[in-house]
């Protein structure tokens, strides 16, 4: 069976025209390489060269087969740099799944960032439910998730990035504004922009302004939380979000203030456990936890 060893030990008397050098160039014996161009004669079933005056004249199968080889040698090569490549995080796919709250903020600067510093990486993003994010992780439809509650389950890494606390959002005009903290009995009756229905923040806001016995009077229900900002800004009402993870300087006219009783939200990025992760994947969680990590 031919072996890489008389290729390679080919490839170099093709290329320097004597056993010597083609020793010299691979760090052989010269008597290493005279017998391995033996062994590959002996399985190719011709004479590769003839002999003579120092010098290894190829025969006409050997400039046949020497093509093959260098066409099979630009393959390797070209593999060669791609594992490089890889090995650098320049190369690969990350496929990435997030709860629309968390996209305009943290993860689209992380994605930014990332592109910056390895320009030949591809990233896809999903965004979907948190629950829709367990099933695409867990069918490995996506390497990360990230949401603002962990699974408890057996099947997945979940990492707690960071910590916030609920705010309350309100427009710059608004006489809350004076108050230090908002309590659920400061927005009876005022017209409140909530999340939608089957959003888990959505369902924690419910059940503090249940407990409180307040009734709040929603103007709108959106989808994502940028549209949340996107609405207080134009005055439409106020809102309780996720804490630091929005950046609120984006928005005209919307001020943030702290909102009791507290809703802890954490940025969960989590990953199937029965999968390693690939480098780039890894790289990029470790920008995550830099932008978002405690200050």
């Amino acid at each position: 069976m031919m072996t890489i060893r008389q290729i390679e030990a080919f490839r170099a008397v093709m290329t320097t025209g004597t056993a010597t050098q083609a020793a010299a160039l691979l760090d052989v014996s010269q008597p290493a390489i005279s017998r391995l161009i033996v062994d590959l004669e002996e399985t190719v079933g011709f004479k590769l060269f003839v002999r003579g005056n120092r010098q290894l004249q190829p025969t006409a199968e050997a400039e046949i087969l020497y093509d093959e080889v260098l066409r099979a040698f630009v393959g390797l090569d070209h593999i060669s740099r791609a594992a490089t490549e890889i090995g650098k995080s320049n190369k690969g796919h990350i496929r990435l799944i997030s709860i629309p709250a968390l996209v305009g903020s943290v993860v689209a600067k992380a994605i930014a960032a990332f592109g910056r510093q390895h320009p030949g990486v591809m990233i896809s993003l999903e965004v979907e439910p948190s629950h829709r994010i367990f099933d695409w992780v867990l069918s490995h439809h996506a390497d990360i998730g990230f949401a603002t509650l962990p699974f408890d389950s057996d099947a997945v890494v979940s990492e707690v990035i960071a910590r916030s606390a609920s705010v309350c959002l309100l427009h710059a005009s608004s006489p809350l504004v004076a108050k230090d903290v908002v309590r659920p009995e400061d927005l009876r009756g005022v017209p409140f922009v909530s999340l939608k229905a089957d959003t888990l923040f959505r369902h924690r806001v419910d059940t503090v302004f249940q407990q409180a016995k307040v009734e709040r009077h929603l103007a709108a229900e959106v989808r994502s939380t940028e549209a949340v900002f996107a609405l207080v800004s134009e005055g439409m009402g106020v809102s309780v979000v996720q804490g630091s993870f929005h950046p609120i300087e984006r928005f005209e006219n919307v001020v943030a203030k702290p909102f009791e009783p507290t809703l802890e939200v954490n940025l969960v990025a989590f990953y199937n456990r029965k999968s390693s992760l690939p480098i780039a994947s890894r790289l990029f969680l470790d920008i995550v936890r830099e932008m978002a990590g405690p200050r």
